[in-house]
């Protein structure tokens, strides 16, 4: 199934490339890890990966990182080396060690003991500033749309017990009741919420499943203080023990 949805992405990336849109598409984009089980606890969501160069340097086996991530076309061989980077840092981040990066790592942190995980972005595009992707979305809602179809196709074949929204931005493309400029490319239905008392407090919801939604912000560089993380933390508890 995340093969599938994998070739998809690719297929849809590609298409956009050649239309001209070089600058949105100039990266691979980051692809779902085929590993994934078809079950899990918690799914963390973000908005997007970075494209830290710096940090991209050290797990890139001696390739720069702009020759690493440059997209020239759907090439097998290249889909596989730049999945088994992301599969390092991944590993990383999860049993410690080099390649770690401080989002993931701030992810494993607050699911110590607290049951399984895993974590996938809203949107693949492989960009650090957030006023560049809002620049792409709306000028390419229709492919962002699309984007959005593929991910939540992967949320449905993931299957996860409760799902956490790790990012302001993201959260505001997917809260329902949220009014701003990223209405033109909202999942209408996609997340909704529910007037029945499902699962614990919660008053957000995914699909027709009712997988409880919450909204949090960024877990590292500060984001989020220590508060805030508790309150969380306990919320995850909540969902699963009443899930």
């Amino acid at each position: 199934m995340i093969k599938k949805i994998n070739e998809e992405l690719l297929n849809l990336w590609d298409g956009e490339h050649k239309k001209g849109s070089k600058e949105l598409t100039q990266r691979w984009p980051l692809l779902f890890q085929e590993h994934v089980p078809s079950s899990t606890d918690v799914l963390f969501v973000g908005i997007n990966p970075s494209y830290d160069v710096e940090f991209l340097s050290t797990v890139c086996k001696g390739k720069s990182p702009e020759v690493m991530f440059k997209w020239e076309g759907i090439d097998a061989s290249r889909e596989k080396e730049i999945m088994g980077i992301e599969r390092v840092i991944l590993d990383a981040s999860k049993n410690g060690g080099e390649g770690a990066h401080s989002y993931h790592t701030a992810i494993k942190n607050l699911m110590e003991g607290v049951g399984s995980y895993n974590q996938i972005d809203l949107f693949p595009v492989r960009e650090t500033d957030h006023r560049v992707l809002k620049a792409f979305i709306k000028c390419h809602s229709e492919f962002f749309k699309s984007l959005l179809n593929l991910w939540s196709e992967a949320v449905l074949y993931i299957n996860p017990r409760l799902i956490v929204v790790v990012s302001a931005m993201a959260a505001h493309i997917l809260d329902p009741d949220w009014e701003n400029e990223y209405r033109a490319i909202h999942p209408h239905g996609l997340i909704h919420p529910s007037g029945q008392a499902l699962k614990g407090n919660f008053n957000r919801f995914f699909g027709k499943k009712n997988i409880p939604v919450v909204f949090s912000g960024m877990l590292s560089g500060g984001a989020i203080d220590v508060y805030s993380r508790e309150r969380l933390c306990l919320s995850i508890i909540n969902a699963l023990k009443n899930g």
